[in-house]
């Protein structure tokens, strides 16, 4: 099994927001694992 992880996107950032959202990011695993910080902010 191939494991692909993303951490710590920061999604509340302006740019790294921007950029995600611009990027498709190719699926290299089996199995998607979100670390860190995945999400905005209150």
């Amino acid at each position: 099994m191939r494991i692909q992880y993303m951490s710590d996107l920061h999604m509340e950032l302006y740019d790294n927001s921007r950029y995600i959202k611009a990027k498709e990011f190719e699926a290299n695993g089996d199995v998607l694992v979100l670390a860190g910080d995945t999400f905005y902010l209150l």
